[in-house]
């Protein structure tokens, strides 16, 4: 249940939060779609045994402690300049994994 009081700042019922509206949707977002659809994707695939959990539990506790700085971070840098550095982030990730395709052919 989402309601807002006259301090036009939305409270989350469930969660006890009171955010601004952008980051209600976030929460909302998150908790509806992601976190559900991840959780069936991880069941499925531990159920599987395609899961390595010495790679992955560190990964997931490391991208719990972080995240909250590269957000903040996100926020900080233009735009323009973050587009730019994925971009060449995709470009360099692609011919790395078109060379290893070559070396193991």
């Amino acid at each position: 249940m989402v309601t807002v009081p006259p301090s036009g700042r939305l409270t989350f019922a469930p969660c006890r939060w009171s955010v601004s509206p952008g980051a209600a949707a976030w929460a909302c977002s998150v908790l509806a779609l992601v976190a559900p659809s991840s959780v069936v994707a991880l069941a499925t695939y531990a159920g599987a045994q395609r899961v390595d959990w010495s790679l992955g539990l560190p990964l997931a506790i490391g991208g719990l402690f972080t995240v909250s700085a590269g957000v903040a971070l996100a926020h900080k840098l233009p735009e323009k300049r973050m587009r730019a550095a994925f971009a060449w982030m995709l470009a360099a990730t692609a011919l790395w994994l078109f060379i290893g395709s070559l070396i193991r052919a």
